[in-house]
């Protein structure tokens, strides 16, 4: 940063150098501030803590067996409905449908226009309390399927 602002001149503003190195002017003052008062090293350096790392909170094998516990099979009788990846399952023989939701879904690809902005609004205010499409059971290759609408 020190050097690109060198070559360019040193009319260049916090602001701007910021801006062209994607962090915040307050960075930049602090940069300049370490190189004018402590030298290059110091300005070279990372910043020195001013209190200690907080001491992690578990061990190494805690942590093997938390992981182990969130990747292994849930217990009998339990899901994990928040790892389902969930689809929209059309209605059976109906390419009425197909054709409405692949128009609906060409309007998420249009590029952004700040006077025509995409708003989604649920078309139902209500809870849905039952399965309207049961699941498609999984296939090799291709994991067990559930409708967005049974809530997943």
């Amino acid at each position: 940063m020190l050097l690109t602002v060198d070559a360019a001149g040193s009319n260049w503003s916090d602001e701007q150098t910021a801006e062209v190195f994607s962090c915040t002017s307050r960075t930049v003052s602090q940069l300049r501030q370490r190189f004018v008062e402590q030298g290059l090293e110091a300005a070279l350096e990372r910043k020195k803590r001013e209190q200690p790392a907080r001491a992690p909170l578990l061990d190494g094998e805690q942590e093997a067996r938390l992981i182990h516990l969130a990747f292994s099979e849930p217990p009998t009788g339990y899901a994990r409905p928040h790892r389902r990846t969930c689809w929209v399952i059309p209605p059976k023989q109906n390419a009425e449908f197909v054709a409405a939701m692949e128009d609906v879904l060409e309007v998420y690809r249009r590029p952004y226009d700040p006077k025509r902005p995409v708003v989604c609004l649920d078309e139902q205010p209500v809870q849905l309390v039952r399965e309207t499409r049961y699941p498609i059971p999984a296939k090799p290759d291709q994991p067990e399927r559930y409708d967005s609408e049974t809530g997943c």
